[in-house]
Order: C-alpha cells, then sequence, then structure tokens
C-alpha cells in the first residue's frame, strides 16, 4: 500500500513539473532595443503631459529592457500617446449642503500606438483611467466653496494611465512572441 501511494506521489508531482499551468507572461524584449515615447496632452487637464511622460519613463526603465532615446528616427519601437479627454464629475454630495459636491472624479481619455522603426502600426489601443478628488474638509468659511485639491488626483491619474501602458507593452511582447 505504501509504494501505491509513494509511486502515485511521484507520478504526480511529475505530473504537476511537466504540465504545469499553461499560462505564462510575455518575455520581455531583448536587451538593447531602443523605445521613443512621445505625449501629447489635447485636454484641460493642467500638466497631465509632463505627469504621464514621467510615469511612463519611470515604470519602462524599473520594469523593462528598452532603453528610452529622445531620438524618434534611431528608436526600434515608437510610443505616441494622446490624452484627449480630461473631465471631473462629482462623485458625492455634503450632507449639509446638497449644492456644494465634495468629491469628484477626474476621466481621462488616452489613445497609445506603438509603431515599429519602420513606422509600421503594431497596436493602437483607447485607455479610459480615472481618480477620486477630494474637496477639503476643514470648517472655515472661505475654505468652504474652495475649489478640490486635484494635484495628488492629477498624479494618481498619471501613474493609473502609466500602468495600463505597461501592460499595452506586455501585450504587444506576447503578440510579438506569438508571430515567431
Amino acid at each position: 500500500m505504501t509504494k501505491r501511494l509513494s509511486g502515485s506521489g511521484i507520478l504526480f508531482l511529475i505530473n504537476c513539473f511537466f504540465t504545469g499551468c499553461p499560462y505564462t507572461l510575455s518575455e520581455n524584449p531583448p536587451v538593447g532595443l531602443e523605445l521613443f515615447v512621445e505625449v501629447h496632452n489635447e485636454s484641460f487637464g493642467l500638466l497631465m503631459g509632463p505627469l504621464i511622460d514621467h510615469e511612463i519613463r519611470k515604470i519602462i526603465v524599473k520594469s523593462s529592457s528598452y532603453s528610452l532615446t529622445s531620438v524618434s528616427h534611431t528608436a526600434d519601437l515608437k510610443l505616441y500617446l494622446t490624452v484627449s479627454g480630461y473631465r471631473d464629475t462629482p462623485e458625492s454630495y455634503d450632507p449639509d449642503d446638497s449644492f456644494l459636491a465634495s468629491a469628484f472624479a477626474l476621466v481621462s481619455t488616452v489613445k497609445l500606438k506603438w509603431e515599429s522603426a519602420s513606422g509600421d502600426i503594431l497596436l493602437e489601443e483607447i485607455i479610459n483611467s480615472d481618480a477620486s478628488v477630494l474637496r477639503p474638509t476643514l470648517s472655515s468659511v472661505s475654505l468652504a466653496s474652495s475649489s478640490p485639491v486635484d494635484e495628488q488626483a492629477r498624479q494618481t491619474l498619471a501613474e493609473s494611465i502609466a500602468k495600463e501602458v505597461y501592460f499595452s507593452m506586455r501585450k504587444l511582447n506576447s503578440l510579438a512572441s506569438e508571430k515567431k
């Protein structure tokens, strides 16, 4: 009985090692490929272009094998982002004053376009991202009617967009590895 149990246990382990989960993340591109990033801000969001550009460069440097370049004609891969939508909508209201919103949602729309060195479009996506903005809660008369503080929300929105760009880059890498 013990020989059967140990034999079936060994077969089970061998089966787990060789037939494990078929899901794998895409591979990183070969080291040394150059990536050009260009962000266009066509929205009313203040400084959203530089914020998004900074966050994308941070995440690419930390988690990929691309080297960033500022010259588009020498790059192996080009990423063009267009921030086109930026709006705020009320999320919640102050219970003492139904006219004054106490929280807003910032919503932004970003169009991604990945191009090869020859200018062929490899992948195009549209990303919608959002973040919450809160009004200061001090009970001062002058601050009660002040506008919400949105610097942190814009930063959070830029980080969220950068993460979506990273996921798009992983998707692009997996599409390239499938073609091989």
